[in-house]
């Protein structure tokens, strides 16, 4: 019933997201090469720090939007299956992906509020995709009909559990430290080359689009199966 509105609203919001990832790169090729960010271990707030506040400004925008309009289109997706368990999952999904979007935003001087809603965003997208598959590998167990496709409902599972597994990860509690360097005799400290948590963040949030779009083929593929 909702999925014509729901695959409209999270084609926007990935349209939007990758505007976003685009605005963030450019504005980073603009710094120096020795003061520019790396993915692998700059957090989001080192990136908008170093952006000219129009840039900054136009990707917080983009971002917001474009989260705003994958959550609604995510939740439309799975009442459209009416089912308990689905109704959950659509609590869950576009719930992750706002945490993400909340920390990504938040400065790192509210180190202990940007660890929580970053923490809680990376377990609540990955235990939901680890268990949303099962509705086509145990359909009775958990009571609801196969209209999820084996095609897509397979890869989030496997990113899925992944994910979960990832975290694990003990280095995950080293965000905070920098590698000590000497330059003229003068000791500075310095971002180390890989930073997890900051990574996993970027991860996180890009696997939450990967996620949406996974659920923009399966209606492609649904309506496709509806029409042969």
């Amino acid at each position: 019933m909702y999925f014509n509105l729901a695959v409209t609203m999270m084609i926007v919001g990935f349209a939007l997201f990758l505007a976003y990832i685009a605005v963030l790169i450019y504005s980073n090729s603009l710094i120096g090469s020795v003061d520019r960010n790396h993915f692998r271990n700059s957090f989001p707030y080192n990136f908008y720090m170093s952006a000219s506040i129009p840039l900054r400004a136009s990707m917080y925008i983009l971002l917001c939007l474009s989260t705003l309009a994958t959550a609604v289109g995510e939740s439309l997706f799975f009442l459209s299956f009416d089912t308990t368990f689905m109704v959950v999952a659509a609590i869950l999904m576009p719930l992750s992906l706002i945490l993400l979007t909340i920390a990504n935003i938040l400065p790192l001087s509210s180190y202990r509020l940007h660890l929580i809603f970053s923490g809680a965003g990376f377990f609540v997208f990955a235990a939901s995709a680890s268990v949303i598959p099962f509705s086509i590998v145990i359909p009775y167990a958990l009571a609801f009909t196969n209209d999820l496709s084996l095609g897509i409902a397979i890869p989030l599972g496997i990113m899925g559990i992944l994910s979960l597994l990832s975290l694990i990860n003990p280095k995950l509690a080293n965000w905070f430290k920098m590698e000590k360097t000497e330059r003229d005799g003068t000791t500075y400290y310095v971002k180390p080359k890989y930073n997890f948590y900051a990574m996993y963040e970027w991860i996180f949030l890009i696997e939450s689009h990967i996620a949406a779009f996974l659920f923009i083929l399966n209606i492609i593929v649904t309506n496709a199966i509806e029409l042969a």
